[in-house]
C-alpha cells in the first residue's frame, strides 16, 4: 500500500486523482494511514492521518493538505525546518506547524507566510485544533483534563479552561463561526 488517497468523480465513475502519503511528516516519525478525509471545497482536501485513541476525535494533528487540481500534497514551507506535523484550519487558509524541537508556529498557507514567532509547545499538550479562520487555537493537556485556548499569533498566553477532574475530553469540533 502507498498509504494514499484517491478521489473519484461519482457521476462519471472515473478516478480523478491519487496522492501517495508514504513519507509525509508525522508526529510519531513513522508512517500513518489516512483516517479522516474532509473536503474544503472542490479544489482542496484535508487528510488527517491516524491519531492515538487517547486524543479527542477527530484528530487534527498530522494533517496533509491536498491540491486536487494539481493532484499533489501542498508542499510545506522550506522556512520551517524539521517539520513533524501540521494542523490546518477547516478553510485551509491557516496552519499550525510543529517541529522536532517541540516548537509551534502559526502560518498563512497560500502563499506560505509565518504569522507568529516560533514558541515552545507545552510538554503536557496532547492535541491541537485550529479555528475555522485562524481566530483561535486550542490544545488539550494534562491527561485530557485541561483545555487551553490561544490566539495563534501569540501561542504563549493561553486562557485555561478547567475540565472536571473525573472527566476528560473525548471529542471536539471548531464551528465555522469561530467558536469551539
Amino acid at each position: 500500500t502507498n498509504l494514499g488517497v484517491t478521489w473519484v468523480d461519482a457521476r462519471r465513475l472515473a478516478e480523478q486523482g491519487r496522492v501517495g502519503l508514504l513519507g509525509s511528516p508525522t508526529s510519531t516519525g513513522g508512517p500513518e494511514g489516512p483516517q479522516l478525509l474532509r473536503f474544503i471545497d472542490n479544489h482542496r482536501l484535508r487528510v488527517t492521518l491516524e491519531w492515538p485513541d487517547f486524543e479527542p476525535a477527530p484528530g487534527e494533528t498530522d494533517t496533509i493538505l491536498i491540491d486536487l487540481d494539481r493532484g499533489r500534497a501542498v508542499p510545506f514551507p522550506e522556512d520551517f525546518p524539521e517539520l513533524t506535523n501540521a494542523v490546518f484550519s477547516a478553510d485551509g487558509h491557516y496552519a499550525l506547524l510543529h517541529n522536532r524541537q517541540r516548537e509551534i508556529q502559526f502560518w498563512q498557507v497560500q502563499p506560505w507566510r509565518a504569522l507568529s514567532a516560533k514558541v515552545p509547545m507545552n510538554q503536557a499538550t496532547e492535541a491541537t485544533i485550529l479555528g475555522h479562520d485562524g481566530r483561535f487555537a486550542a490544545a488539550i493537556g494534562s491527561a485530557m483534563h485541561t483545555l487551553d485556548i490561544y490566539d495563534p499569533r501569540d501561542m504563549a498566553k493561553p486562557t485555561r479552561v478547567a475540565l472536571p477532574p473525573t472527566q476528560g475530553l473525548s471529542a471536539w469540533a471548531a464551528h465555522s463561526d469561530g467558536s469551539l
